[in-house]
């Protein structure tokens, strides 16, 4: 049986052959998984602080990049752009769409 031991306490787990597990405190100062298997092991560590930062970060650059785009499209289309007339029409037809599906399925 090996232990698997890292120097700071984590809220991580561990998936060891598909199977999660949960950390086992070591010493009572640092975190440590129980490995009963031999052989070539693939050990996946997540961290759960970091899978909320990684959603967060998505969610973050998702709206920064659509804040950007409506910006540079309501500039443009105050200014009479042709571009900006197409692509308001467009999405009418596509919100036109849309409400006649859910007037329908209601």
């Amino acid at each position: 049986m090996i232990k698997l031991a890292f120097q700071r306490p984590t809220s991580s787990s561990g998936t060891f052959s598909f199977a999660k597990v949960s950390p086992v405190p070591v010493y009572g100062v640092i975190n440590g998984f129980w490995i009963n298997q031999t052989g070539e092991l693939e050990i996946v560590l997540r961290y759960t602080p970091q899978d909320w930062f990684e959603r967060g970060l998505i969610i973050s650059l998702t709206t920064f990049i659509l804040s950007i785009f409506y910006i540079f499209y309501d500039w443009r289309r105050e200014k009479g752009d042709r571009w900006a007339k197409r692509l308001e029409k467009k999405f009418r037809k596509i919100g036109d769409r849309i409400r006649d599906m859910l007037v329908k399925s209601s």
